[in-house]
């Protein structure tokens, strides 16, 4: 009986405990397909390579259903207790990070779906694709939500859902089916978060000298190791179970993967933020400027990559 009670008392708590738990924040957008199904695209100039790209503002002006689709999927996701951010407001944000990337000469370009999930700050971006169906005077629709990492791209859940033909308003018809779904789906989001909360969220670290440093990563001029040794302890240090892997090493880069990061970190005065690539790099720069190598910046690649580029000018 005593053994039962034990039990019974361990599944309460960890119920409570994942009932409690803090959720993911997310952002709905329309998916690739779908969005290239519509015409919805622009030409994007990644060094000197041609994409086409989605464009986001595009689809939204000129597709009335789909803002509302988003506003309303976004509410049922909100009304489960997730922090959700909206589309339509990160556009000028967007632009104005894509008009900045076109000046900088450090030659690192994201892609507008990469701006869009560092503007966000999104842990999770569940991407919505959805085909209208007529039949005579009602509609019927089916559509796909598929979650990803936003910094890693890895899948963290999905669901497929259909409406029942209606004459009813596409967005009332599609947040009524997703509630019919939501549970299964909202499971599979927090165990993904869950395991990224416990083991930390992997990211990609790219250290490399600069022409303002007159050394390489072997002098033992800037603490009691050499540098490469220094900067591998301060990322042993402040990883997730210090799980790292420093998969590329020569006197003058350093390339770090599967460096699993919590999700927040404290900042000088004491304030909780989001942990991301950049904000890792950053802290690894500021790391290495109080070792004296004072002109050392960190440049974000996408999300979940960073570059620390080290000089001592």
């Amino acid at each position: 009986m005593k053994r039962i009670f034990t039990l019974l008392m361990t599944v309460i708590i960890s119920t409570t405990v994942y009932a409690q738990m803090k959720k993911p924040s997310i952002i709905v957008i329309p998916s690739k397909q779908w969005m290239k199904a519509g015409g919805h695209t622009m030409q994007f100039n990644n060094q000197g390579m041609t994409e086409n790209v989605p464009n986001y503002r595009s689809a939204l002006e000129s597709d009335p259903t789909l803002n509302q689709v988003l506003v309303k999927l976004s509410g049922v996701i909100r009304n489960r207790g997730f922090e959700v951010s909206m589309l339509e407001p990160m556009l000028d944000n967007l632009d104005k990070k894509m008009a900045a990337q076109n000046m900088d000469q450090d030659g690192i370009v994201q892609s507008p779906e990469d701006l869009l999930a560092s503007t966000a700050k999104a842990d999770l971006i569940v991407d919505l694709s959805y085909t209208i169906n007529q039949r005579g005077p009602q509609k019927s629709v089916q559509f796909t939500l598929y979650a990803k990492d936003a910094g890693t791209g890895s899948l963290a859940g999905q669901v497929t859902g259909n409406t029942e033909p209606s004459s009813g308003s596409i967005p009332e018809e599609m947040s009524a089916a997703l509630n019919l779904y939501m549970d299964n789906f909202q499971n599979d989001l927090m165990k993904y978060f869950e395991d990224i909360v416990n083991n930390g969220r992997s990211i990609r670290i790219d250290i490399n000298i600069t022409d303002n440093f007159d050394e390489d990563l072997y002098s033992d001029s800037y603490g009691d190791d050499d540098l490469m040794t220094l900067i591998e302890d301060y990322v042993w240090e402040n990883t997730v179970g210090n799980n790292y892997n420093l998969q590329d090493a020569t006197e003058s880069m350093m390339v770090f993967t599967g460096t699993k990061i919590p999700l927040e970190f404290t900042d000088k005065k004491g304030r909780v933020k989001k942990l991301d690539a950049f904000n890792f790099g950053k802290n690894l720069a500021r790391y290495l400027k109080d070792l004296g190598l004072s002109g050392t910046k960190a440049k974000t690649i996408s999300l979940s990559a960073v570059k620390v580029n080290i000089a001592n000018y």
